[in-house]
């Protein structure tokens, strides 16, 4: 993937303080996002998935790594993308 498609991925992270959690299921946010979580210590260091629930995940089964940042997507294919895209070396 070239820098101008990865640019244009990053073009879509949304601000997290634009969401809020959904007081009729809290495991969710409202609008609905998934998240690009950089985890510190572990072999692919991004992972994706809904979010809040994927973070959740993420510091149960890495207990010792520690999440460097999140990036709020709407669509979910945006997020899958930008993880793999940022799990590439080279």
């Amino acid at each position: 993937m070239s820098e101008v498609q990865k640019k244009e991925l990053l073009s879509k992270v949304i601000d997290p303080d634009s969401v809020r959690i959904d007081r009729a299921d809290p495991r969710y946010t409202i609008p609905p996002t998934y998240g690009v979580y950089e985890l510190k210590g572990v072999g692919q260091p991004f992972h994706y998935g809904n979010h809040p629930i994927r973070g959740k995940e993420l510091q149960r089964e890495y207990p010792d790594a520690e999440i460097l940042s999140t990036r709020l997507f709407r669509d979910r294919r945006d997020a899958k993308e930008f993880a793999a895209v940022s799990n590439k070396k080279g």
